[in-house]
């Protein structure tokens, strides 16, 4: 007969699962290609998909069958999977690996991936079949949350209003944009145009700091001395380091003014443009602010919970915030002669009071984090935790030399998931560290499970031919954070890609990243892992012990200042009329939580960024919640570490197919509690 199928028949069942003589196959059954792309090709086979999503929403909108959730829900979720596997492929290599060719193949592509998105949802037809479908009784938590986010998602673009409405949609959101863009323009000629001259060096600015002044004032066309900019490693530099309080003041208060300096970049009415139009748009939408037009689709859901997560936060944190500004006061006036403390002093003392206090830097640490044991690391806890092995796979092809494949495997014997870990700089690689997957977990028309690819990408000095790549600190924390989103991506399970792995709400993302940092403080993991990598002695106590506290150094400050943010961001954004005072607006957001001396004609909103131009508007409050939900969460595994990883575990499995509170509650007893990040700190204590 056919060997093929007699191959396949001998091999796989009829889901088309592997037979159990052969489930060491697995890696290999569910391989994709992640080598290098060659962009004509790609190109070719991104407009074949394209094609076929076209041909597929045309049928599906007039198809004349009864509507069921497979015919339609299901069939409109499968409709991009090819695309998405080659527009991926193309993303990631332009992230990792780009080439010219492939930056125009992105040029023209992501016009045409936004009109297909555009066509689907605004496809009236195509609305009237997903809204008649009716769920079985039977129905899964997993497709009841596909079909709801499928209906969403239309009913967010306008699918419910009637011609005009739409009309004045499309309107706002052209407004919209060229307001956000506009910002963005002045924000950033204001930042690029303001700078100070200096003709002698700074005092107290580190050499790397005085060379980065030195090429500002090149940059401004200065023929010799240094220059002071509010670019933000230049700024950041000065306020930190310089002497001269005078200087700080100057700088603090240009800072201050960026977007407020009344001349034709001035973004003061362009905020309360912003404000208006998101709340008429809103307005239209049927929500009656536009954080709750945003809120709706996070875990927060409403709000109400933001506005009682900053003031449960707020009112713990307060106190432990007053204690640390006392402590920097009092430092201040009897070691640096500073007798009124200002804004202007805040990170300049801060530093100093870090050293006294902590005293270490990455000079000493870094010894004592080579690359491969950290990783090494990070593997092993995932094994602790999950049962997981990471298996090297130098059989898998990877698009770089310096990106190396592996296999992971659980305990049972299953296969879980290819990784590729990719750490070092080279040309054509962007900057940070991120992780994305090629493929996220499915289930195929069979019903087989399809596992996921994930890599991890980073920057990380190279090895030399004396030592290998040796990590800062932060890098570690880096490489743990990234795994962890690794993780997430890796363990998913569920039938369809859309809800697996990290396609979960944007306020729940980072916790199972930032929960992974936590083991890189605790003394145990580094007196065992922080080896030096020339004489692999462990690292000196007293380091350990300075590491492990600088994980929560001034976290009550920290704390009550991100606070400010999110109060100013949900004043803008939750108000039921359109904002009219902006001044009046910032002192009421800020009134609660200021610990330092009020300071007239200095704004924050005109140079907001993250709100006004960087998708994070009725979002700024999801920073410290993905902290708090670390915070509990890690307060779990140390109570009761048995319980917690099978339960965590289940948590990264589900991803997206089940809602993230109740996610939460499955698995910790209850919901998050803000003081748990405090308690961390150890800020709960008065005499703290």
């Amino acid at each position: 007969g056919d060997p093929e199928g007699i191959l396949a028949a001998a091999t796989e069942c009829a889901d088309g699962s592997l037979t159990a003589p052969y489930a060491y196959l697995a890696g290999y059954a569910s391989a994709i290609e992640t080598a290098a792309p060659e962009a004509s090709a790609l190109g070719g086979r991104v407009e074949d998909a394209l094609v076929g999503a076209y041909a597929e929403l045309e049928r599906l909108a007039t198809d004349s069958a009864p509507a069921t959730f497979d015919s339609v829900t299901v069939a409109l979720e499968r409709m991009t999977y090819e695309l998405d596997a080659e527009t991926t492929l193309l993303f990631n290599a332009l992230s990792a690996a780009s080439t010219p060719e492939l930056q125009e193949l992105a040029r023209v592509v992501q016009p045409k991936l936004a009109a297909l998105s555009n066509a689907t949802l605004t496809n009236e037809a195509l609305f009237t079949r997903v809204s008649a479908v009716v769920l079985p009784a039977g129905a899964s938590a997993e497709d009841r949350m596909l079909h709801d986010k499928t209906l969403k998602a239309f009913e967010r673009h306008g699918a419910r209003l009637d011609s005009a409405g739409k009309a004045k949609l499309l309107e706002l959101d052209q407004e919209l944009g060229t307001e956000a863009l506009t910002f963005s323009d002045n924000l950033l000629k204001d930042t690029e145009t303001w700078h100070l001259a200096l003709a002698e060096p700074p005092a107290g600015l580190p050499d790397w700091a005085l060379e980065q002044a030195a090429e500002a004032a090149a940059q401004h066309g200065l023929s010799s001395g240094y220059a002071a900019t509010l670019d933000a490693p230049n700024y950041l530099a000065f306020m930190t380091y310089a002497e001269d309080r005078g200087l700080r003041e100057q700088l603090w208060r240009a800072f201050g003014q960026r977007g407020a300096r009344g001349d034709e970049r001035d973004n003061r009415q362009r905020v309360l443009n912003l404000a208006a139009k998101r709340l008429e748009r809103a307005q239209l939408l049927g929500f009656a602010s536009h954080a709750e037009y945003v809120l709706a689709e996070r875990m927060a859901s409403a709000p109400e919970t933001v506005h009682t997560f900053l003031a449960d936060l707020r009112a713990k944190a307060t106190p432990a915030a007053e204690r640390e500004a006392a402590a920097l006061r009092e430092f201040a006036a009897r070691e640096l002669g500073l007798n009124d403390l200002q804004r202007w002093d805040v990170a300049f003392t801060t530093e100093r009071y870090k050293l006294a206090k902590l005293d270490f830097d990455d000079a000493v640490t870094k010894p004592y984090f080579a690359l491969p044991k950290v990783e090494a690391w990070a593997f092993d806890v995932a094994r602790r935790l999950y049962g997981l092995e990471v298996k090297p796979a130098p059989h898998n092809p990877t698009y770089h030399p310096d990106a190396k494949a592996w296999e992971v495997w659980d305990s049972a014997g299953q296969f879980i998931a290819h990784l590729t870990t990719d750490w070092h700089p080279r040309k054509g690689k962007r900057a940070g560290a991120w992780m994305t997957s090629y493929r996220s977990a499915y289930a195929d028309e069979r019903g087989r499970e399809v596992r996921p690819v994930v890599s991890l990408v980073g920057n990380f000095s190279k090895p030399t031919a004396e030592a290998p790549a040796l990590l800062t600190f932060n890098e570690v924390l880096t490489l743990f954070h990234e795994f962890g989103h690794g993780l997430h991506g890796m363990l998913g399970r569920g039938a369809y890609a859309s809800l697996t792995g990290t396609s979960v709400r944007w306020d729940f993302v980072e916790l199972p990243s930032q929960i992974m940092e936590n083991w890189c403080y605790e003394p145990a993991e580094l007196a065992q892992w922080a080896r030096h990598y020339a004489t692999g002695e462990a690292m000196p106590a007293d380091l350990v012990a300075r590491l492990a506290q600088s994980q929560t150094f001034l976290e009550g400050l920290a704390t009550v200042r991100q606070l400010g943010f999110g109060l100013l961001d949900m004043a803008w954004h939750d108000a039921r009329t359109a904002p009219s005072n902006l001044e009046q607006l910032e002192c009421d957001a800020f009134a609660s939580v200021d610990v330092w001396p009020a300071v007239d004609a200095s704004f924050i909103s005109p140079s907001f960024s993250h709100i006004f131009a960087g998708g994070y508007s009725a979002g700024y409050y999801s920073y410290k919640w993905a902290e708090v939900l670390d915070a509990d969460a890690y307060g779990f595994f140390r109570e009761a570490p048995d319980q917690a990883a099978p339960r965590f575990r289940t948590l990264l499995e589900l991803g997206g197919t089940v809602d993230p509170m109740d996610l939460y509650v499955a698995f910790r007893g209850r919901q998050p509690q803000p003081e748990a990040l405090l308690r961390r700190a150890g800020l709960l204590n008065p005499t703290a």
